[in-house]
Protein backbone atom coordinates (compact mmCIF):
# COMPACT_ATOMS: atom_id res chain seq x y z
CA UNK A 1 0.00 0.00 0.00
CA UNK A 2 1.04 3.56 -0.68
CA UNK A 3 1.98 5.73 2.27
CA UNK A 4 1.09 9.38 2.49
CA UNK A 5 1.60 12.21 4.91
CA UNK A 6 -1.05 14.17 6.77
CA UNK A 7 -0.03 17.30 8.68
CA UNK A 8 -2.14 18.74 11.49
CA UNK A 9 -1.34 22.21 12.82
CA UNK A 10 -3.17 24.03 15.61
CA UNK A 11 -2.43 27.75 15.64
CA UNK A 12 -3.50 30.58 17.90
CA UNK A 13 -5.11 33.61 16.32
CA UNK A 14 -3.25 36.84 17.09
CA UNK A 15 -5.32 39.22 19.25
CA UNK A 16 -8.01 36.55 19.85
CA UNK A 17 -7.20 34.15 22.67
CA UNK A 18 -10.60 32.44 22.28
CA UNK A 19 -10.05 31.24 18.72
CA UNK A 20 -7.84 28.60 17.13
CA UNK A 21 -7.01 27.82 13.53
CA UNK A 22 -6.75 24.11 12.78
CA UNK A 23 -5.11 23.17 9.51
CA UNK A 24 -5.09 19.69 8.03
CA UNK A 25 -2.78 19.20 5.08
CA UNK A 26 -2.24 16.08 3.01
CA UNK A 27 -0.22 15.21 -0.03
CA UNK A 28 -2.89 13.35 -1.98
CA UNK A 29 -4.03 13.66 -5.57
CA UNK A 30 -5.89 16.94 -5.12
CA UNK A 31 -9.47 17.97 -5.80
CA UNK A 32 -10.66 19.89 -8.82
CA UNK A 33 -12.13 23.35 -8.12
CA UNK A 34 -15.56 22.28 -9.39
CA UNK A 35 -15.68 19.48 -6.79
CA UNK A 36 -14.47 21.40 -3.74
CA UNK A 37 -17.88 22.75 -2.64
CA UNK A 38 -19.31 19.24 -2.96
CA UNK A 39 -17.08 18.14 -0.07
CA UNK A 40 -19.37 19.91 2.39
CA UNK A 41 -22.63 18.39 1.14
CA UNK A 42 -24.33 15.42 2.75
CA UNK A 43 -23.15 12.32 0.91
CA UNK A 44 -21.80 14.40 -1.96
CA UNK A 45 -20.15 12.61 -4.85
CA UNK A 46 -17.04 13.58 -6.75
CA UNK A 47 -15.03 12.02 -9.53
CA UNK A 48 -11.56 10.69 -8.85
CA UNK A 49 -9.32 13.05 -10.85
CA UNK A 50 -7.06 10.19 -11.93
CA UNK A 51 -9.44 7.35 -12.80
CA UNK A 52 -12.44 9.63 -13.53
CA UNK A 53 -14.55 7.11 -11.59
CA UNK A 54 -17.52 8.50 -9.66
CA UNK A 55 -17.44 7.69 -5.97
CA UNK A 56 -20.82 5.90 -5.77
CA UNK A 57 -20.88 5.80 -1.97
CA UNK A 58 -20.44 9.52 -1.58
CA UNK A 59 -17.95 11.21 0.67
CA UNK A 60 -20.02 10.85 3.80
CA UNK A 61 -21.11 13.22 6.50
CA UNK A 62 -17.86 14.15 8.25
CA UNK A 63 -17.14 17.46 6.55
CA UNK A 64 -20.83 18.37 6.41
CA UNK A 65 -21.08 17.88 10.19
CA UNK A 66 -17.80 19.75 10.76
CA UNK A 67 -19.02 22.71 8.72
CA UNK A 68 -22.32 22.86 10.59
CA UNK A 69 -20.63 22.71 13.99
CA UNK A 70 -18.10 25.32 12.98
CA UNK A 71 -20.83 27.65 11.71
CA UNK A 72 -22.78 27.28 14.98
CA UNK A 73 -19.85 28.44 17.08
CA UNK A 74 -18.95 31.34 14.78
CA UNK A 75 -16.09 29.65 12.96
CA UNK A 76 -15.56 28.55 9.42
CA UNK A 77 -14.22 25.71 7.33
CA UNK A 78 -12.66 25.80 3.89
CA UNK A 79 -10.69 23.70 1.44
CA UNK A 80 -7.73 24.69 -0.70
CA UNK A 81 -6.61 22.18 -3.29
CA UNK A 82 -5.47 21.86 -6.85
CA UNK A 83 -5.73 18.82 -9.04
CA UNK A 84 -2.53 16.84 -8.82
CA UNK A 85 -1.17 18.74 -5.82
CA UNK A 86 -3.10 17.51 -2.78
Amino acid sequence: PERGVINLDVLTIPNNANMLRIEVRDHGIGIEKADQKKLFREFGTIRDPVSKQLNPNGIGLGLWISQNLSDRIGGGIAVESEKGEG
